[in-house]
């Protein structure tokens, strides 16, 4: 009977098997991805995807704050819900994105192009948007407080219920844009364009609209009180330093 349990024994390191734990065999470890991750949910916090090509690509939901984006190839990614505060987006393409609910606070999208993009609810305060591209945006809803918009294309975006408290908005692109019910309280909408834009309800109080053309924009129900006006063109089409009638 020894000798029956010794020659197992034996048989059995020869296969490679051991009766107790080994401490020096290969052990099983998960891959660490890190910034090559890709879908919903992951971390791509401060990662480096400058100029990377993510065309279509499911990031809802994934944490990409302080993460470098420049010239990033993005049009209809899916970003809805996605943390992006502090990121650098400058020069990205981003054409009909999914941005909804996502949060860009003090993200940089300097000249980034985000025609046709869906920002409805996003948060963008204190972003620069500096020359981007906006046209037929969906931004519905989205808190651009303090944001700036300087010279940013925004013709035909929907901006309906938009915060833009303290936005800078000089010489940006906004004719046709629905600005219906905004808040654009204390804005700086300096030589904007604000031709055939629809203004009803919007809360313009303090704003500066001097040298902004509104010919032919609807100012319908919205607060006027203390608009700088100088030199303004309105909806009339008549240039003027007093207020605007609706």
């Amino acid at each position: 009977m020894k000798k029956l349990m010794m020659a197992v024994a034996v048989a059995a390191v020869t296969a490679g098997c051991s009766t107790t734990p080994s401490t020096t065999g290969p052990t099983t470890t998960v891959p660490n991805v890190g910034c090559t991750a890709r879908g919903p949910g992951v971390d791509l916090r401060s990662c480096d995807l400058s100029r990377t090509n993510l065309t279509g690509v499911d990031l809802s939901g994934a944490n990409l704050s302080g993460a470098n984006l420049t010239g990033a190839i993005l049009p209809f990614a899916n970003l809805s819900g996605a943390i992006l505060t502090g990121a650098i987006l400058t020069g990205a393409e981003m054409t009909g994105a999914n941005m909804t609910g996502a949060n860009l606070t003090s993200a940089n999208l300097a000249g980034a192009n985000l025609r046709d993009a869906q920002l409805s609810s996003a948060n963008l305060t204190a972003a620069d948007l500096t020359g981007a591209t906006l046209t037929g945006a969906q931004l519905h809803n989205a808190n651009l407080a303090s944001a700036n918009l300087t010279g940013a294309n925004l013709s035909g975006a929907n901006l309906s219920g938009a915060v833009l408290l303290f936005a800078n908005l000089t010489s940006a692109q906004l004719n046709s844009a629905n600005l219906t019910a905004a808040d654009l309280t204390n804005a700086n909408l300096t030589n904007a364009n604000l031709t055939s834009a629809i203004l009803a309800f919007a809360n313009l109080a303090g704003a500066n609209l001097a040298g902004a053309n509104l010919a032919g924009a609807n100012l319908a129900g919205a607060n006027l009180a203390g608009v700088n006006w100088h030199l303004t063109t309105c909806p009339s089409g008549a240039v003027q330093s007093t207020e605007c009638a609706p």
